[in-house]
């Protein structure tokens, strides 16, 4: 099931999005770095920080490098969970999903050509991905299941009841 901002999905009965899934989606927009949660063959947690970005379905694109463990992991098993954090407004989304390689060579130039953009303005020189001794370029798709955002900064000090009624979830019907 894919989501669309607007309003329409695949099969053209979703009806309009909700004001907190375009929230989500736009805190996802213009935060574009976070930790990519993944899987070794042992069963051992892996996290690496990437950039991303997330187009208007809310399918994120990852750049990686085939040998990578990221990339070695998703091939293994594709259950995967993409961890945002805001430190100013303590907010958090976290996206599970299921991750595939995409080996379209326009797509992989397109996706590099948009995170070296990406990175230098965040005050990267390079993409630390082009730094590793690994295969070559290849674009890792999430689409999510499930996306949870929590905004953790109350607005005064007091009940954590109030802390919890920030929590944002969406899941396919």
């Amino acid at each position: 099931m894919q989501w669309t901002l607007n309003g329409s999905d695949a099969g053209g009965g979703a009806g309009r999005l909700t004001d907190r899934q375009r929230r989500i989606h736009a805190f996802l927009r213009d935060h574009p770095v976070g930790v990519l949660s993944s899987v070794d063959p042992n069963g051992n947690p892996h996290g690496a920080v990437v950039y991303f970005t997330i187009d208007e379905h809310f399918v994120i694109r990852i750049l990686t490098k085939k040998g990578t463990r990221k990339h070695d992991n998703v091939l293994h098993h594709n259950h995967v969970m993409l961890t945002v954090f805001d430190a100013t407004t303590q907010t958090t989304a976290q996206t599970t999903g299921l991750a595939f390689e995409r080996l379209d060579p326009m797509t992989v130039a397109a996706l590099t050509r948009h995170i070296r953009s990406l990175a230098r303005q965040h005050g990267g020189a390079t993409l630390p991905i082009e730094q590793l001794q690994a295969g070559e370029l290849t674009t890792i798709l999430v689409e999510p299941v499930q996306i949870r955002m929590a905004v953790y900064a109350p607005p005064s000090i007091g009940s954590h009841a109030q802390l919890f009624d920030t929590i944002e979830t969406f899941s396919p019907p």
